[in-house]
């Protein structure tokens, strides 16, 4: 009786149950189950990072332009002067033989040499562009009037706006960039005062008359001045400055114009102003560039050094390691370790027992460990080259000293030179790998990595029991508000606080670590002398290996009886001068200055015999002989700003390189697999690395050297960070395939009775009329049901069919 009076419910809400629940497990259980299997995939502009690749691709895309103006001064009177039809042909010959001196074509290098003829009322002007520049001046306009149409047309004059929402304005950029007309032959006095200044005194005049206009990253002047004390016959003479400044002076009875003064003006200004300049030569244009200045070693030598990579990281971090190593400061020395020695010296013992000569034998008061004042030698030396190079690269400076640091490689007695030797070929076994020189690569510190809120200068790191200053900045006292003086001391420290803030995300970068490792060698091997590759000794006894640093000896005798004993100050400085030289072949500087150096010594012996031959003989394939070339140094830092501005080219355009090859990989990547996550964070930092990008290559057609440099060193570090994001490495990558043999089981039997039920309905209302339905909302299956409830309780009912019961007999 229960179940006759349990109510039946309606085919239509019977329906719409089902439905429901059909409908329940599409709209909420798919959803869930997509989310928790779907890859996060933040949207990535893949069209912009294909255009930037394709742009950055073009030659000279990534290179910033050097513009060399030579400000020729006529003496007025009997003097020669130029016409104003000569300055371009002159603008052209020095703007070849300086690519000549460079070993490279006009459309390898951009390159501007412009020419400010001044005389007595009257100064004129003229400009010689090389092919790269102009090329890519070009392509650069039709990249604007294909993307904006009539608007880029019509405001090609007032600037350009790029993607990003960096504006520059190219005519005024170059209209302000340009040295203009000083108006020194118009002044007797301006005029003898220039003439007759020397090269250190000019290039205080230069900047003091120039001012901020001529001091700029990327703008050198060099002055071509007419020496009132020298005869027709005399050579040219020479001179770069501290500054960006440089000087030739040519006898005041010729021309500007003459074969060997356009020739200084080359050797001059390729070293100095045009150095590390236009992309980097591949192998075939390097092995071509190298064939061709094989007669000069020099150049052949800076193009080397240019090949060369540079020890910095892709956040522009340097780390520079200072260690003391004191090799056994006890007077237990080891006696194995001393018939090692003995041993390494037996080839020449008998020659030793014949002459006489034996090693002198270690004192008892010579055992001291040394210790150094590394604050004072920071702030002394390290801290200018850390200012001088912080538009390049940020500089972190840590120090150590470490005890029992014994070398690989023991030296061999040399009577001739009364010292222990090493050859050349076992310097690069003589550091140890048990030495503790690597700094853990502290990297930045979580305040200044974070959002740049922080000036990097001013951070510390502590790790362990080392110290780390980042970029330290020594500022005097500030004098107390509202007192005299403290506007000027707050100009001050703002001058001396950096230039550049660490991109976002650089704490996950590590920087790149050299070694500045000062060696102190054990009692029974002192004095000890490292040989170079002729077997003569090593220049300022050391050695250096790219990449890693240099080692110097310290052959410093402790006083008798003493424990502890301090590096002298002339040894400190001694080490400070051999790591600054280091430093400069470390970051391929030193082929520049090499070559200005050796100038003299290179063309002194040519001098003559070229002078003889021109006089002589008609052999025009010589060059004409030239003077001497003065460098005049920094007496602070040791580095020229023309050095760093060769540094930042490097760096520009080696970024921007990277940028767009980090972000075009990264790109193909997320495309090849498409089950590869990134993260949002690291979405962001690919937009931004994008943006930062073509606010760099809108800097370096603007010559904008602080600007391209800070743009492209975000670029690089951002797309460095979201291609080494954790989520790229730690995701399982599997295919399609893999992910429905996983999750299917789950799914399909909660899925198969509902397809079922689905079916069933779709079959019953493809064969019933559509008119069965009765007037109490049932259908034919209710009426099916309660037929089968009137039914004898004896009779069994089977359905093969719906809507249609067969009575089953009972055998």
């Amino acid at each position: 009786m229960a179940a006759e009076e349990r109510p039946v419910l309606p085919q239509s809400r019977r329906r719409l149950y089902a439905i429901g629940f059909l409908a329940a497990y599409v709209l909420a259980v798919l959803p869930i189950w997509y989310e928790a299997v779907r890859v996060p995939r933040a949207p990535l502009p893949h069209d912009d990072i294909q255009a930037l690749e394709e742009e950055v691709a073009a030659p000279l895309a990534g290179a910033l332009a050097s513009t060399v103006t030579v400000y020729v001064l006529c003496a007025g009177g009997t003097y020669p002067c130029f016409k104003y039809n000569e300055l371009s042909p002159y603008a052209e010959a020095v703007g070849e033989e300086i690519l000549r001196q460079l070993g490279k074509t006009s459309e390898q290098v951009p390159l501007v040499v412009r020419v400010v003829h001044d005389e007595k009322g009257a100064c004129s002007t003229s400009s010689w562009d090389s092919e790269g520049l102009m090329a890519r001046q070009r392509r650069s306009s039709q990249r604007r009037d294909s993307g904006s149409g009539k608007k880029a047309k019509a405001g090609a004059k007032g600037g350009r706006v790029s993607n990003s929402g960096s504006y520059y304005d190219a005519a005024a950029a170059a209209s302000s960039s340009y040295v203009g007309c000083l108006s020194l032959a118009s002044s007797q006095q301006r005029l003898t005062g220039v003439l007759s200044a020397a090269d250190r005194a000019l290039d205080d005049l230069a900047a003091k008359e120039l001012g901020g206009q001529g001091d700029r990253p990327g703008h050198y002047v060099l002055f071509m001045l007419p020496d009132l004390w020298r005869l027709g016959g005399d050579l040219p003479l020479g001179a770069v400055g501290r500054r960006r400044f440089g000087v030739v002076r040519y006898p005041a009875g010729g021309l500007p114009s003459a074969p060997a003064a356009v020739r200084l003006v080359g050797l001059l200004a390729a070293p100095a102003f045009a150095s590390h300049l236009g992309d980097p030569l591949d192998e075939a244009a390097l092995s071509a560039a190298r064939a061709a200045a094989a007669s000069d070693p020099a150049v052949a030598a800076q193009l080397a050094d240019e090949a060369l990579p540079l020890p910095v990281s892709p956040a522009a971090q340097l780390h520079l390691s200072f260690s003391l190593c004191n090799a056994h400061p006890s007077p237990h020395y080891p006696s194995h370790t001393l018939r090692a020695a003995a041993q390494a010296s037996g080839s020449t013992a008998k020659q030793d027992q014949d002459s006489g000569a034996r090693p002198p034998a270690a004192a008892s008061g010579s055992f001291a460990a040394f210790a150094w004042d590394f604050a004072a030698f920071e702030a002394q030396f390290v801290g200018p080259w850390k200012n001088a190079l912080s538009a390049a690269a940020r500089l972190t400076v840590s120090s150590q000293v470490l005890y029992f640091t014994p070398a690989r490689v023991n030296g061999s007695w040399d009577p001739q030179r009364a010292a222990f030797t090493v050859p050349h070929a076992s310097l690069p076994f003589f550091v140890d790998s048990s030495w503790r020189l690597d700094p853990s690569r502290t990297g930045l510190p979580a305040s200044a990595a974070a959002d740049g809120a922080v000036p990097y200068d001013l951070a510390t790191i502590h790790s362990g029991d080392r110290s780390s200053a980042i970029g330290e900045v020594v500022l005097p006292p500030m004098p107390p508000a509202h007192a005299p003086g403290r506007a000027v001391a707050e100009a001050a420290a703002a001058a001396a606080l950096p230039r550049l803030l660490p991109p976002r995300a650089a704490g996950s970068l590590p920087p790149a670590v050299l070694h500045f490792v000062l060696f102190a060698p054990p009692p029974a091997q002192r004095p000890l002398l490292l040989l170079g590759p002729d077997g003569e000794a090593a220049p300022a006894n050391s050695f250096h290996v790219p990449g890693w640093g240099m080692l110097q000896v310290l052959n410093q005798v402790p006083p008798s009886g003493a424990m502890m004993a301090n590096v002298r100050e002339d040894n400190m400085e001694e080490f400070a001068r051999e790591a600054l030289t280091q430093l400069r072949l470390l970051l391929g500087l030193a082929a520049a200055r090499r070559r200005l150096i050796q100038h003299n010594e290179l063309h002194a012996a040519s001098s003559p015999a070229a002078s003889t031959t021109s006089k002589g003989s008609s052999n025009e394939d010589a060059p004409p002989p030239v003077g001497r070339i003065e460098l005049l140094t920094d007496l602070r830092s040791g580095l020229a700003p023309w050095e760093a501005d060769a540094l930042l080219r490097r760096r520009t355009g080696a970024d921007v390189a990277a940028a767009a090859a980090t972000l075009g990989s990264l790109a193909r990547l997320l495309r090849q697999v498409p089950t590869l996550a990134l993260p949002p964070a690291a979405g962001a930092l690919v937009r931004d690395a994008v943006a930062a990008l073509r606010r760099a290559l809108a800097a370096v057609e603007a010559s904008n050297y602080m600007d391209a440099s800070k743009a492209a060193q975000q670029a690089r570090s951002w797309a460095e960070a979201a291609f080494s994001d954790p989520a790229l490495s730690t995701r399982q990558n599997v295919p399609d395939t893999h992910l429905v043999g996983v999750y299917l089981p789950f799914c399909l039997p909660a899925a198969v009775p509902l397809l079922q039920a689905l079916l069933h309905e779709i079959r019953r209302r493809r064969r019933k009329p559509t008119a069965g339905v009765d007037a109490q909302g049932t259908s034919g299956v209710g009426q099916t049901l309660s037929g089968e409830m009137e039914a004898s309780e004896g009779e069994q009912l089977i359905h093969t069919e719906p809507n249609t019961p067969v009575k089953a007999n009972d055998s």
